[in-house]
């Protein structure tokens, strides 16, 4: 996630295009492999453009789809925006309303899933970050505190 910080506002970028990446180069791949070594019959040049059709989809729609976490410390608003393929969300909270939690949840030490959400006054949760590396988690929940001049909820549902 990208942290851009100017005037007084702080914004976290999160935009998919490593997976719009990754999408595409397997669609590549999967018709240019029917293509290069095709059967005497040729069957698998209707599967690989099913699939490779699929995933050059599935990578337009990752490319389009992008987050943004807004916080403007002057005004105390946290603005969240969402934008998808076709749909566009906005939503402004006040900071009072706003806290950040952190869990883990996994039943064996190396595989423990780390989560870092925003949610606003117990009514909503917004997904800010994952992953496996609980080092990088909790420095980023620590740098969302302290952004937010927040608390920090911790759950840790792991065994």
């Amino acid at each position: 996630m990208k942290r851009i910080e100017s005037e007084g506002r702080v914004i976290y970028l999160r935009r998919h295009v490593g997976w719009s990446i990754l999408f595409f180069a397997g669609a590549m791949a999967t018709v240019v492999y029917a293509f290069l070594w095709p059967t005497p019959n040729r069957d698998e040049l209707g599967i690989a453009l099913y699939y490779g059709i699929s995933l050059a989809v599935a990578a337009f729609v990752a490319l389009l789809r992008t987050e943004a976490f807004a916080i403007d410390r002057a005004q105390r608003k946290l603005m969240i925006l969402r934008r998808r393929v076709v749909i566009a969300q906005r939503f402004v909270f006040d900071l009072s309303d706003v806290s950040v939690r952190r869990r883990a949840f996994g039943r064996r030490a190396h595989a423990v899933d780390h989560y870092v959400w925003i949610e606003v006054g117990g009514r909503r949760s917004f997904l800010f970050e994952s992953g496996r590396n609980s080092t990088r988690i909790q420095a980023s929940a620590d740098r969302l505190v302290a952004d937010l001049d927040r608390p920090l909820i911790v759950d840790d549902h792991s065994t």
